[in-house]
């Protein structure tokens, strides 16, 4: 009996060990980075703007990014997300305006196309979940929502507004390694 008693106590003990380090590992790994890996099509994808493209993309854009992207100022300079649930962390929305140092100025076409398929951004850094990813999203409309992007829509106009780097907690990490990974590019 004893000796059955000092097996489990050992494999307690080992699976408590085990837990712990996995637990470290997530909490210092953090949310994990992907290849940027767009292909030749996307990165030299150059949308045509015309009216209607940017008309449909303000549309899409007033349903899928506006409310999280909107910030104080009026222009999609981002914000903290005080009403996201605590168990994502401290968010902010990035600032997708035209400024070229905090905003989205300097990508390209293929770069926000790629964004908005797969949430990879062009440093590997992957968004997080609560960032929607639009795989099934008609080719025609994601290219309206670009064309929008580089409108000339006052909410679009440069800001220099920069919001600290997101700080997930355990949770986000832990499922964001499990869980939650990148959608596939869809077949051209």
């Amino acid at each position: 009996m004893n000796k059955t008693l000092k097996i489990l106590f050992y494999l307690l003990l080992a699976c408590v060990g085990i837990v712990a380090i996995s637990a470290a590992y997530i909490q210092i790994k953090g949310i994990p980075n992907y290849p940027y890996a767009p292909g030749a099509e996307i990165e030299q994808l150059k949308v045509p703007a015309d009216n209607l493209m940017i008309e449909r993309g303000a549309k899409i854009a007033a349903l899928l990014c506006n409310e999280c992207h909107m910030g104080s100022d009026g222009k999609l300079s981002g914000k903290i997300m005080t009403d996201a649930p605590k168990e994502f962390g401290k968010i902010a929305t990035l600032n997708i305006t035209h400024d070229t140092v905090h905003g989205i100025g300097n990508w390209t076409d293929g770069e926000i196309y790629y964004f908005l398929r797969t949430g990879i951004r062009k440093d590997g850094s992957w968004s997080p979940p609560f960032m929607p990813k639009f795989p099934l999203m008609a080719d025609e409309e994601v290219k309206s929502v670009i064309a929008w992007l580089r409108s000339n829509d006052p909410k679009l106009e440069a800001s220099d507004k920069e919001y600290p780097p997101n700080k997930p907690n355990f949770l986000m990490k832990f499922l964001n390694i499990v869980a939650f990974f990148p959608p596939p590019l869809p077949k051209q």
